[in-house]
């Protein structure tokens, strides 16, 4: 073999050497290229998970705090429903008003003070309903119920 051979089969194989990093080298890169890609896809799906679970943390948050403000708004109802009894409606008479003059012997009776007027009456009670803040007319006598205290207020027409 001459020397100008060896030279071409030293070259030869040195360009397969060269081209065999060459493409070692390439295949590492693109494999890098490809999990690269890869941990971006992960990573991004990561995130939106975590996006995802703190929405639906916050909507979860939002509906029991929706769900506890209609259990207090209920509770609130039925307290202020319970609160507002039905009062009963006193028909009153001055104390020293005579025994014939009572509407309902049978009825019962009590006492009232008038704390406005620091005067009693003997009231007879029935039951009903009248609205707040309206007087009605009972004979001579005008009984307003208040809703808010359950008491009734009255005054000689």
């Amino acid at each position: 073999m001459t020397t100008s051979q060896q030279v071409s089969n030293i070259s030869i194989f040195l360009s397969k050497v060269f081209i065999t990093l060459l493409v070692i080298y390439g295949i590492g890169r693109i494999r890098s290229a490809i999990i690269h890609c890869h941990l971006q896809k992960i990573h991004q799906r990561q995130k939106q998970e975590k996006e995802e679970k703190e929405r639906r943390d916050i909507e979860e948050k939002e509906n029991k705090q929706e769900q506890n403000d209609s259990k207090e708004k209920d509770i609130q109802i039925k307290e202020s429903r319970s609160k507002i009894v039905q009062p009963e409606i006193m028909l009153c008479l001055p104390v020293n008003s005579s025994k014939n003059e009572t509407p309902r012997q049978d009825e019962r009776k009590k006492q009232f003070t008038n704390k406005e007027k620091e005067e009693e009456w003997r009231c007879v009670c029935e039951t009903g309903f009248l609205p707040p803040g309206l007087l009605k007319n009972f004979g001579n006598m005008e009984a307003m119920v208040r809703m808010s205290t359950g008491q009734c207020y009255h005054k000689t027409t």
